[in-house]
């Protein structure tokens, strides 16, 4: 018991006072012996040593000199990204979503941490999902906050998102030519192997067909040649379907995809590249 109370002591750095101690015994000096009975809490220096002669009483004895292990210096805060941020918010009526918002705001006013990054992943993933729906977007801890704000007191305006679910399935729907840039998902294929995975697996498809690298087009090629339409429609198609696997990996259930008559399958889709996942298959792809 000697040595747990002496390691508890040395690791919240302060030392207990002894239980039930009123005065010394008589016999004892300790004035000469340069000693003393704590009697309140005492805070230990860093660098402590404390020493241990305890006698357990079923004969287990343990004489040592023990010290605090060194604290580890707290790691440096990641950095908040860079790009826009959504705060997602979920109530029963709209009235509770803007006492949601006012909650978070003043919550977040009063703590530096966590991370705005952080507070969209809680969010998103820790909160239960109810039938009426809001979201704040914004690139800053203040932004987001303002916007929160503005929510709370029931204002729109940029970024104040508002809304509420609909009875039926979740539906994709492919964006037709004209939304195709170069470089279009690159920071999302390096931050996510399952889109990286699925567009490789398509892009390669066509590869196969056309002899060229439909990946670099998509990442490297120029704004010409991306416009052109047999490579916009092969580009975006392979893109969204990706985008439709990675859907399936963050668990957004049965779900049907469309297409506009200009994001249609391209005339020469390689087979079984369009190997939907399994929550996907309730129906087909179909063309809007």
């Amino acid at each position: 018991m000697g040595l747990v109370k002496v390691a508890l002591a040395l690791r919240g750095g302060e030392l207990p006072p002894s239980v039930n101690y009123t005065a010394p015994h008589p016999e004892i000096p300790l004035d000469e012996l340069n000693l003393r009975v704590v009697t309140e809490v005492t805070p230990l220096p860093p660098g402590t040593l404390a020493g241990v002669s305890a006698f357990g009483i079923g004969g287990t004895n343990c004489h040592l000199v023990a010290g605090a292990a060194p604290i580890p210096a707290p790691p440096a805060p990641a950095p908040e990204p860079t790009g826009e941020i959504a705060w997602l918010l979920s109530a029963r009526t709209p009235q509770a979503i803007q006492a949601q918002a006012e909650n978070l705001r003043r919550y977040l006013e009063s703590q530096p941490f966590p991370r705005s990054v952080d507070v969209a992943y809680s969010l998103a993933t820790a909160r239960t999902a109810f039938g009426e729906r809001a979201a704040v977007v914004g690139r800053s801890r203040d932004e987001l906050t303002g916007r929160l704000a503005a929510l709370a007191e029931g204002r729109s305006g940029p970024g104040v998102l508002r809304g509420a679910t609909l009875a039926g399935g979740l539906g994709f729907l492919f964006a037709g030519q004209g939304t195709q840039r170069p470089g279009m998902t690159s920071a999302l294929y390096a931050a996510e192997p399952a889109y990286a995975e699925a567009l490789d697996e398509v892009t390669a498809a066509f590869d196969a067909l056309d002899g060229g690298s439909l990946r670099e087009l998509i990442f490297d090629g120029d704004a010409a040649a991306l416009d052109h339409t047999s490579n916009a429609q092969r580009a975006l198609f392979a893109v969204e379907v990706a985008l439709f696997r990675l859907a399936g990996t963050w668990g957004c259930g049965r779900r049907r995809c469309s297409a506009t008559r200009s994001a249609s399958w391209p005339p020469r889709t390689p087979p079984g590249c369009c190997r939907w996942p399994a929550r996907a298959r309730s129906s087909p792809p179909g063309r809007g």
